[in-house]
């Protein structure tokens, strides 16, 4: 079971990226509005691109669903710009770019590259007219257009790739403990909040070091982070696959296991019987809270596992005097 599953603030982002760049196309299409009607206001049909760009305008303040819908559009609207400002020597010729840039940014790396593809069909069909009536610079100059268009997307893939891969990374870190390698607090928090919110049950089951400041004090500091790797690694060999360890904080340990597990005192047998083999002057208590059985939220259920954990000290050494 994977804890690192909910980006609800990594969500929030993505909703805000597109909102700027839907807000950037919007903007340069109202901005060049103006040069076109400059520039295109006594061709013979000058309304073409009017008409096309209210369509754009409109689909992209209704958000339709579907991502063609847009991309359409914005490519019905560049080259009705062309067509009507110069065709082979047009100078919105560069209007095909934002499309490429633009999707690519909002939805994923991909759709740069796609939308290159599609753009290049026409450009190639310019550059065929262009050499047909012996435009050299016509061919000149949609080539570069062609490359450039490549070569942006390429550039979009694999940098967008890089920090997807980057921010992975450093999603996975900030929720390891960096000591152990386990889990940390964080990834309990988001853990335990998901299963929680889907009702899915769970037994939590808190583990502490007993005499582990005395360890600490006897052989070191150094001794006591190797201790505590030590016991991480115990626990990773002690759980199922399904199961889940987390470093709490200090010496104090959590494993969350799927299902109201009423009675684990085979889990807390296996791990004591190793702890004893590799670790000497350190034992482990154990705490056990059941979702939803002990409560609704993380906190109620931790402190009902902290009261289990120290209810089981009490009565260990009540025995012993």
């Amino acid at each position: 079971m994977e804890p690192l599953k909910y980006r609800g603030e990594d969500l929030d982002i993505y909703r805000e990226i597109r909102r700027e760049v839907r807000n950037m196309r919007i903007a340069t299409a109202i901005f060049f509005a103006v040069a076109y009607v400059l520039l295109a206001k006594d061709t013979r049909y000058f309304y073409v691109p009017i008409l096309l760009g209210a369509i754009f305008l409109l689909v992209h303040i209704l958000e339709f669903k579907s991502p063609w819908i847009p991309v359409i559009s914005s490519l019905l609207l560049n080259i009705s710009v062309v067509l009507n400002t110069g065709i082979q020597r047009s100078p919105f010729m560069f209007l095909f770019f934002l499309p490429v840039v633009s999707h690519g940014i909002e939805r994923e790396p991909t759709w740069a590259l796609r939308i290159a593809i599609i753009d290049t069909f026409f450009l190639v069909a310019l550059e065929i007219y262009s050499a047909v009536i012996g435009d050299a610079f016509g061919i000149a100059y949609i080539s570069s257009i062609i490359v450039l268009m490549y070569w942006l997307s390429r550039i979009l893939v694999k940098t967008q790739g890089s920090l997807l891969s980057y921010a992975i990374d450093m999603e996975k870190k900030a929720h390891i403990d960096p000591l152990t390698g386990l889990y940390n607090r964080r990834a309990l928090e988001k853990c335990a909040d998901t299963m929680i919110s889907r009702r899915v049950p769970f037994t939590l089951v808190m583990c502490d070091l007993d005499g582990f400041k005395r360890y600490n004090d006897t052989y070191g500091h150094q001794a006591g982070d190797i201790a505590l790797r030590e016991f991480a690694g115990i626990l990773r060999s002690s759980v199922r696959s399904t199961d889940i360890s987390f470093r709490y904080g200090g010496d104090e340990f959590v494993i969350i296991l799927p299902g109201e597990l009423t009675n684990v005192e085979f889990l807390y047998e296996r791990i004591k019987d190793k702890l004893k083999k590799r670790l000497k002057d350190v034992d482990v208590s154990f705490g056990l809270a059941i979702f939803p059985r002990d409560g609704n939220s993380l906190d109620r259920i931790l402190a009902i596992a902290d009261n289990s954990l120290y209810e089981r000290k009490r009565s260990l050494n009540n025995k012993i005097k």
